[in-house]
């Protein structure tokens, strides 16, 4: 029995990969993703919470807006604090004045979203195959969106 199940888990694990990277592979195809311009989404996809394929909890939530808010030399409360007092302004508006482009606060976000997957991860709390798909997602948003949703994050927090 156990030696039916090596050769099925190695399958799985393949065929994870592949879809892993057939999805990140159609990222690069998107420009949007990687666009240096400002993209402004629609009021009603700005309103809107993603939906990330496992919804990030409190723990997830604090280490990516702390990452983040490290990167512009803040901390979190301080940058909530900017994002409650006006309902209009997102990350981008805090950045933009520090000289931190788009591309950069996407990529930035990004990157904390990352590794606060992996830190999941190893920790045990979700499988190789969540945390996959968890990154697939965040990495599949365009800039806009993903901007939006964080600063949504820090005015909770």
């Amino acid at each position: 029995m156990r030696h039916l199940l090596i050769p099925r888990m190695a399958q799985v694990v393949g065929l994870i990969l592949a879809l892993s990277v057939a999805v990140l592979a159609g990222c690069d195809a998107q420009p949007s993703a990687r666009s240096t311009t400002i993209e402004q989404p629609p009021a009603n996809v700005a309103d809107a919470p993603l939906a990330p394929p496992i919804s990030p909890d409190a723990a997830y939530r604090a280490r990516v807006v702390g990452q983040i808010a490290d990167a512009l030399q803040q901390d979190s409360g301080q940058v909530a604090a900017a994002l409650r007092a006006d309902a209009q302004s997102t990350l981008m508006s805090l950045a933009k004045p520090l000289g931190v482009a788009q591309d950069r606060l996407a990529q930035i976000a990004l990157t904390a979203l990352d590794e606060a997957a992996d830190a999941y991860g190893q920790a045990g709390t979700w499988s190789a195959q969540q945390v996959t798909a968890e990154k697939a997602y965040w990495g599949s948003r365009s800039q806009g969106p993903l901007i939006s949703e964080v600063s949504r994050w820090l005015r909770e927090v």
